[in-house]
């Protein structure tokens, strides 16, 4: 019979991957002031993620077979709204590079907030406008940071 392994050890897999990658991609980096605050976030996250996977090791030992079953099952419900804002970031990393930050922005924003369950069409128009146009405001023409 095979081993079954508490979920938990699967999101850390992939967290320690993602954190060793990142830690790599650091050393790119030729400021060394510059690394030291991605080297402490990626230092915290590992230092967490070291948790998590001790705590999902002692739960999954502890845990029955039929328990592990239980844990383990995941719904589409449950993961379907995370997934598509994971989905809808990738896209606005590569909208961003085509189109600038203010159309990203805008179409991320109108998507996040239909898949969050907006449906008022006021306020899919009108909140990505207001905040826009106070960003452009506060950020292009008072500090003259280039947005576009």
């Amino acid at each position: 019979m095979k081993k079954k392994i508490h979920q938990d050890i699967y999101i850390s897999v992939f967290v320690y991957a993602f954190a060793f990658t990142m830690l790599f991609l650091g050393h790119n980096i030729k400021n060394a002031e510059s690394k030291l605050y991605p080297f402490i976030c990626i230092g915290l996250i590992i230092i967490l993620n070291t948790i998590l996977m001790i705590s999902a090791l002692i739960k999954g030992k502890k845990m029955s077979s039929a328990e592990l079953d239980a844990a383990n099952t995941v719904r589409w419900q449950e993961i379907k709204k995370p997934l598509f804002i994971f989905l809808g970031v990738l896209i606005y990393v590569v909208v961003f590079d085509f189109f600038g930050y203010f159309v990203a922005t805008a179409v991320m924003m109108t998507g996040f907030m239909w898949i969050l369950g907006v449906r008022n069409r006021k306020t899919l128009l009108l909140v990505p406008a207001v905040l826009l146009m106070l960003i452009y405001l506060f950020f292009v023409i008072k500090l003259h940071v280039p947005l576009m």
